[in-house]
């Protein structure tokens, strides 16, 4: 298909005049600069390259002078540049995204260390809860503790031999003391199982 197209050009080609293909040649020439730098094409004056628009451009700069003839070469030749200087920096920021964001700096701003003497910051004083008497904060919801009563929590009696680790003055209960957050973290989600040995002691 494309080498009949090709053929079918050749030979409309062949059949034109010199003044004709003079013009065809600077129509694809032109639109080949149109896809090749579409932002400069947009920029300027006409943006239609027919061959009927390039003589009526040719025939508007016949008339200027060569002051405007010079500034509209100097237009054209910004207008150019600065296509090209904004697909360059289009290019490199797609590339070197990663280093801009590495090179930036810190803001200059002032940050106020003491922002926990605000206002902002305090919490209110909730009233402890009237079921369970458990401590409350501001922003809570109602049935976090206790479910307003509805959930109570079983009376567990404190083994003696555990209690004395707490009350007693002995070296064992200092020992155990200091390191009793070690334990929590080392029993936490542990599961212990005892087993009881029942012995009938004969009294006398």
């Amino acid at each position: 298909m494309r080498k009949l197209k090709l053929e079918a050009m050749r030979k409309k080609y062949a059949n034109l005049t010199q003044v004709e293909r003079q013009q065809y040649i600077q129509f694809v020439s032109e639109n080949r600069k149109k896809r090749k730098f579409p932002q400069i094409t947009n920029n300027e004056e006409n943006t239609d390259k027919s061959p009927r628009s390039t003589q009526c451009k040719k025939s508007k700069y016949a008339r200027l002078t060569n002051e405007q003839r010079r500034r509209y070469i100097e237009n054209v030749k910004n207008l150019r540049k600065q296509a090209l200087t904004g697909q360059r920096r289009n290019r490199g920021q797609s590339k070197n995204k990663w280093l801009l964001k590495a090179q930036m700096t810190a803001s200059d701003i002032e940050v106020d260390d003491e922002f926990y003497d605000s206002e902002l910051y305090e919490l209110k004083k909730i009233q402890n809860c009237t079921h369970c008497n458990a401590i409350k904060f501001d922003y809570e919801p109602p049935t976090f503790c206790c479910d307003n009563g509805k959930i109570k929590l079983a009376l567990v009696e404190i083994p003696q031999e555990l209690l004395e680790f707490f009350t007693s003055t002995a070296e064992e209960s200092e020992i155990f003391l200091e390191s009793i957050r070690a334990y929590n973290e080392i029993l936490v989600g542990t599961k212990i199982f005892t087993k009881l040995i029942r012995q009938n002691i004969a009294l006398q």
